[in-house]
């Protein structure tokens, strides 16, 4: 499977998410047919880490609760926190995009 900007494959075959899993009822797929629709972006990774040290820190005072990213883009741009999930093997790829859990 590949992200819709080559910049965000992951660097090793051994960061993959879900590679080996074979299930039928899943969202991880690449769409390749779209994706020259789109533009190719490099990751801006300086901003797009400190905005996951944002969300993940101060921005729990606003109500973030989850920030879900691929765990090999978490890991390239060196940010952990308990916030910071995997979405699992059957929803979308998230390393094009970040999705958040606001609470109350």
């Amino acid at each position: 499977m590949k992200p819709t900007t080559p910049a965000l494959q992951p660097r090793s075959r051994l960061t993959i998410a879900c590679r080996d899993r074979e299930d039928l009822l899943t969202l991880r797929w690449d769409l390749d047919f779209l994706q020259s629709l789109w533009r190719s972006l490099p990751l801006e990774e300086g901003r797009t880490g400190e905005a996951l040290r944002w969300l993940s820190g101060e921005g729990s005072s606003f109500g973030i609760e989850k920030i879900f990213v691929e765990p090999h883009l978490a890991q390239r741009l060196g940010v952990e926190a308990e916030s910071i999930r995997f979405q699992g093997c059957r929803a979308a790829r998230h390393d094009d995009h970040i999705h958040m859990q606001v609470g109350k």
